[in-house]
């Protein structure tokens, strides 16, 4: 009696998909579990093909449905047999909605094929299909290296790992001095722990724990009177620098003794700070985006 069951790999890959494309794993859940593991089924379905398209059943909405079957395809975790609305049964010729997509690998989900039953048949049907199926393997394997290459972590600290893109993001999320306040704290805290955060790159993000912390270890002032006085006079400069150049928008924010003070809902910023923060809250503070 053949088993039935699917099996989910844990790997890089997998968890690359569940955080930075939610969407297109929920797809590729429904389809691994709809997947033929036999051949012979009425529905002339073959080993790893399944029928989708009732994006409802999925819980997605029709764009993010195709959105999430177009990321599968990108990545070549599936393929389409057959795209048309109403496709031919293969062994009936009756008419059946929906899309037939076939898994190409098991780096995700093994759905246990039973593939022993299939082989003699197989053989003679694939009997002139040797040069194909090496270059589909050539594509296979080009696609499988540039996705490696593209969730290739490199390791910024000791403890803290992120990919070149991660990165990249970060950088322009965040201030220079801060982030590298961040990704000290991380590192410190994946050190005491002995091991990486389920995501680097999510604890890394803006409103996070660590970003936090991040806020509050810079904004403190230093002992030497002279930098908080520097910082002040640097804070103010772009205060107003900003003022002249966008005097529509920022109207409703006034100088006063050293803060800067929203008119509107009362909020207030301190010069005194490091002025990679003081810029990072400017916008918080202000209630729009600031070009320049």
């Amino acid at each position: 009696m053949s088993e039935r069951f699917i099996k989910l790999n844990r790997s890089d890959r997998l968890l690359w998909l569940l955080e930075a494309h939610p969407n297109a794993f929920l797809l590729l859940s429904l389809i691994a579990l709809r997947a033929r593991r036999i051949s012979g089924h009425p529905d002339g379905l073959e080993i790893g093909e399944a029928y989708i398209g009732d994006w409802k059943k999925a819980g997605l909405t029709q764009k993010e449905y195709r959105n999430a079957k177009q990321k599968l395809l990108d990545l070549n975790l599936v393929k389409i047999s057959s795209s048309n609305r109403t496709c031919q049964n293969r062994a009936t010729s009756r008419a059946t909605s929906g899309t037939i997509v076939k898994l190409l690998d098991s780096d995700i989900y093994d759905i246990n094929p039973d593939i022993k039953g299939d082989l003699k048949g197989d053989r003679g049907a694939t009997s002139g299909r040797p040069r194909g199926d090496k270059e589909e393997g050539i594509r296979k394997n080009k696609k499988e290296e540039e996705f490696k290459e593209k969730i290739k972590k490199e390791k910024i600290r000791e403890w803290v790992e992120l990919t070149i893109e991660e990165f990249e993001k970060l950088k322009n999320l965040h201030p220079e001095s801060l982030l590298n306040e961040m990704l000290d704290i991380l590192d410190a805290f994946n050190t005491t722990n002995q091991k990486h955060y389920p995501s680097d790159y999510g604890a890394l993000k803006r409103n996070s724990w660590v970003h936090k912390k991040a806020l509050e270890n810079t904004s403190k002032p230093l002992i030497n009177g002279n930098d908080e006085r520097e910082w002040e006079k640097t804070n103010r400069d772009k205060f107003f620098l900003w003022k002249n150049t966008s005097k529509e928008a920022l109207k409703h924010m006034e100088y006063r003794n050293g803060f800067i003070f929203n008119i509107k809902n009362g909020k207030d910023l301190s010069m005194k700070m490091n002025p990679d923060v003081f810029e990072n809250l400017f916008t918080q503070i202000a209630g729009v985006k600031r070009n320049g």
